[in-house]
């Protein structure tokens, strides 16, 4: 009896040890099942369409996608697709990596992300986010104003352009080229060359004579080896409140007066001296403002620059004139003289 027990015991630790290895078995067996993944690829906005100074070319737009896969047991698969959304079939359960990279229609490459995920036998659900812009990109934006509002040869463009983190680009890499008059127009064309791509934002200002006379603030957007490119006019709308102004009156009637001799006859080969003797001046004009010149016979005399002149002449009869100068307008004049010279007795 206790042999028959003994039997029945052994055989149902028998029977335990091969349920075990069976089960063992099963679960060892798991990790050979395959597996799928559904997709979903989010730009995250890092592409946003809001804004005014973009690529040209429509080279900022993504048209296609391309994947990189790589799981367990070395297993890896590189995938081209032109949708941001699929399934992927026949996948080895466990972790795998996932990389993708956005691209334009040049198959450059303007954003990249990546995503790690476990897989099981049920159908896998993920979406992968775009989480990076790559590459550089240069910009090329010009500036425009009205010629007529401007002070020229005094006038310039003063900008900065900051990163979204307000990381400022060195200004050493800003180059300005001036566009030229075009039917009334002035303008300068700004150009930086190997911009990170992403999102910037330009502060510009338009300067005349010291003075800001007009602004603009306009998104950028930069991406992968393209030119973005824009024309921004510069609004010179402000008017003045009022000014107040002052006639200066700088106009008078010419100089006038006369002429005296310091002698009633004068002889030859002897000095005699002429005399100007200005009538009344304009107020706020004094002698010491006015400029004179002597002439003898319409040849000047040198160094006759004052109102006294002292000369001599020769027999007969002479004319002198004096001309009198002043700054204000108009106010040109002069007499003459007639001396008589006689041989004295």
């Amino acid at each position: 009896m206790l042999t028959v027990y003994k039997k029945m015991s052994f055989l149902a630790i028998l029977l335990v040890g091969v349920c075990s290895l069976f089960f063992t078995s099963c679960n060892q067996a798991v990790p050979n099942e395959k597996c799928s993944l559904t997709f979903s690829i989010n730009p995250n906005n890092l592409l946003d369409k809001a804004r005014d100074i973009s690529p040209i070319y429509d080279s900022d737009l993504i048209t296609s996608y391309k994947l990189t896969l790589n799981g367990p047991k070395d297993e890896s698969q590189e995938i081209n697709l032109a949708d941001s959304t699929g399934t992927i079939s026949d996948l080895s359960i466990g972790y795998w990596t996932i990389d993708v990279e956005a691209m334009n229609s040049k198959d450059n490459v303007l954003a990249t992300g990546q995503s790690v995920i476990y897989l099981t036998n049920q159908t896998n659900n993920i979406d992968i986010q775009l989480e990076q812009l790559e590459g550089q990109g240069n910009l090329v934006l010009s500036f425009i104003w009205d010629e007529e509002q401007v002070v020229q040869g005094q006038t310039h463009v003063a900008c900065t352009i900051a990163a979204d983190d307000g990381t400022l680009v060195d200004e050493s890499k800003y180059e300005f080229i001036n566009i030229g008059d075009n039917d009334g127009k002035s303008g300068v064309s700004l150009l930086v060359d190997e911009l990170d791509a992403g999102s910037y934002t330009i502060s510009a200002k338009l300067i005349s004579n010291d003075i800001c006379i007009s602004g603009i603030v306009e998104p950028i957007r930069i991406v992968n080896s393209s030119e973005s490119e824009g024309v921004v006019t510069f609004v010179i709308g402000d008017k003045a409140n009022h000014f107040t102004f002052n006639i200066i009156k700088n106009v008078m009637l010419p100089v006038s007066g006369t002429i005296e001799v310091s002698s009633s006859q004068t002889h030859i080969d002897e000095d005699f001296t002429l005399s100007f003797v200005a009538d009344e001046l304009p107020a706020g004009v004094d002698e010491s403002t006015l400029r004179y010149q002597w002439y003898c016979e319409g040849m000047i005399i040198p160094g006759a620059t004052s109102d006294v002149v002292t000369t001599r002449s020769t027999l007969g009869s002479h004319r002198y004139d004096i001309i009198v100068k002043n700054s204000k307008l108009g106010s040109t004049g002069g007499t003459s003289l007639t001396v008589e010279t006689i041989n004295p007795e």
